[in-house]
């Protein structure tokens, strides 16, 4: 494979057609891999599984948000790591993770803002300053690292970055 791989030449070997038929459907790479994520996010359901993970109480929200969040990296874990490869190498790969980046981002904005409606984020940090703190504790990379490369369980990774984030980012009540 080139190093700007796969191109659309590989991606047309591979399923066994012409280039030509996969730019009848596709102007570009950036607009292939984008499409590709699309499709993951869409069969891992990842929307409707974040969503449900924010709908819980107010208590359980970042854990039950982290917990799905990384069952889902779990999940498109080869493909992420294509995908972060692919990101690393070139503008087309840039964009097409860049779809993946910006919905978890998206939903961490999500997070962050129910705790802030709650009156439990700390005075310290805005809905955005918050939610970029949030992104870099729970991007596929740092997952990845943690639980790949370090070899940390998936509940392990869990219970720590929910407890690192508590921690950093919201006023829990005191139990009577």
């Amino acid at each position: 494979m080139s190093p700007k791989s796969p191109t659309l030449g590989e991606i047309a070997k591979e399923a066994g057609v012409s280039r030509q038929a996969v730019y009848l459907h596709f102007d570009n790479r950036a607009a292939l891999l984008t499409e590709t994520i699309r499709i993951m996010r869409e069969k891992v359901g990842t929307t409707a599984r974040m969503k449900a993970a924010r709908e819980v109480e107010p208590e359980l929200v970042l854990s039950s948000w982290v917990c799905k969040l990384f069952e889902v990296y779990e999940e498109i874990l080869p493909m992420g790591e294509t995908y972060m490869a692919i990101a690393h190498a070139d503008e087309a790969g840039k964009q097409g993770w860049g779809v993946f980046v910006a919905s978890v981002r998206r939903s961490a904005a999500f997070v962050i803002e129910r705790f802030d409606s709650l009156g439990m984020l700390q005075s310290k940090w805005t809905v955005e300053t918050a939610t970029d703190w949030l992104y870099t504790k729970i991007d596929f990379a740092v997952w990845h690292l943690i639980v790949h490369e370090l070899g940390w369980s998936r509940e392990q990774a869990v219970l720590r970055t929910v407890e690192s984030l508590e921690a950093d980012l919201l006023v829990i009540p005191e139990s009577d």
